[in-house]
């Protein structure tokens, strides 16, 4: 029995074309379902590289399609590795030192509602801390 699984895409796409050609939020969404039925408990997602924004995507497609609960009953952790995008050094040093983190998740996530700032708050990467959008993507 498989406690783990791995999921491919096109790396030549925009996160949001991934989903419209190939369906790969609704799959990765599926495998993910599949997974905390099987152990029983949330699962934590890896992701390397490129793959990393598309899981920070996926992460916010699944909240409007799924709301909040869902990611939070599924998903224990997302963390991301060698993310490509900007940012990450700041976030580094806030994680490092502490130095000013509660303002950095805020000035970059908003804190109308919170769940943005809780979700980040939960996970295990830095680079993903400096970039989830504030609006809409």
């Amino acid at each position: 029995s498989s406690t783990m699984a791995v999921m491919d895409y096109d790396w030549r796409l925009a996160p949001g074309r991934c989903q419209t050609r190939d369906g790969l939020f609704v799959a990765m969404a599926d495998r993910v379902d599949r997974l905390v039925t099987k152990q029983g408990k949330a699962c934590v997602v890896i992701a390397q590289g490129s793959a990393a924004e598309i899981c920070r995507v996926w992460s916010h497609w699944a909240v409007e399609r799924f709301g909040y609960a869902w990611v939070q009953t599924q998903l224990s952790t997302l963390i991301c590795i060698g993310s490509p995008l900007c940012g990450t050094p700041l976030a580094v040093q806030a994680l490092s030192t502490g130095a000013g983190l509660n303002r950095v998740l805020e000035s970059n996530l908003g804190s109308r509602d919170g769940l943005r700032l809780k979700f980040a708050r939960r996970c295990a990467a830095a680079g993903l801390l400096m970039l989830l959008p504030i609006g809409p993507f």
